[in-house]
């Protein structure tokens, strides 16, 4: 059994989809915090992804992360997901990473 306080971080650029909203009802229910990442979309959105993704594990402190591999619309987003994990593992590396696509 996990603590009541633990949060799971959530970056997926569709969060508002029947899937990821899924996954966010069944960790809620399950008692886990969650947090999303929707950044304003702007012309750079895979450097948005992760900036926000970085502040958050910083501020936050997740137990863990949801993180989509695609990230944006664009052909140079197709693997941001991958770009960001690399930061992760780099910066945070007992992180918890769950990589997933839709």
């Amino acid at each position: 059994m996990h603590d009541k306080s633990e949060h799971i971080l959530v970056v997926d650029d569709e969060w508002e989809s029947p899937i990821v909203g899924a996954v966010l009802r069944t960790l809620e229910q399950e008692g886990w915090k969650t947090s999303v990442i929707n950044p304003q979309f702007s012309a750079d959105i895979g450097h948005d992804f992760e900036t926000e993704t970085l502040y958050a594990i910083e501020t936050i402190h997740p137990s863990g992360v949801l993180l989509d591999v695609r990230l944006g619309e664009y052909r140079e987003d197709q693997f941001k997901g991958l770009e960001i994990l690399h930061k992760i593992v780099e910066q945070y590396p007992h992180m918890p990473v769950l990589m997933l696509t839709q």
